[in-house]
């Protein structure tokens, strides 16, 4: 007997889903970790305090890694580390000059949480599905 639906295709539809889910929900997250940070400068300033006065802070380790595992996901193409660092910027995820989106990149990598790969524009990362867009 034929069935009408495909299973093996609604499998993997659920799962494209589900990893969609994921990456919204990190996202949700570095959002939520932005908005408390600049929450907190503002409470800061007004009490006539700098943020984190006498040293400098670090941003979040996970946020950066959030961050570029949704803008990999989110792409159609590999990325550049140089596009990567700038979106982070302009997101306001790492402060202009900051190394340590190479760093995070080569640590990803190293873990297998994303891939290298080389281009006709030179070398890009890609998440495991090689920075294609899933339909």
């Amino acid at each position: 007997m034929t069935s009408i639906i495909n299973i093996k295709e609604v499998r993997a539809k659920i799962a494209y889903h589900e990893a969609q889910i994921n990456t919204l929900k990190q996202l949700l997250e570095v959002g939520e970790l932005l908005e408390g940070k600049q929450a907190k400068a503002g409470r800061s300033a007004a009490k006539g305090k700098s943020a984190g006065a006498g040293r400098k802070r670090k941003g979040k380790r996970g946020a950066v890694t959030a961050s570029i595992l949704a803008l990999l996901e989110n792409s159609s193409r590999p990325l550049s580390p140089g596009e990567i660092k700038k979106s982070l910027e302009e997101q306001g995820v790492v402060k202009k000059g900051a190394a340590t989106v190479y760093s995070m990149l080569l640590q990803m990598t190293r873990r297998g949480v994303i891939k290298k790969v080389s281009g006709p524009d030179g070398a890009g990362y890609a998440t495991g599905a090689g920075g294609k867009k899933k339909k």
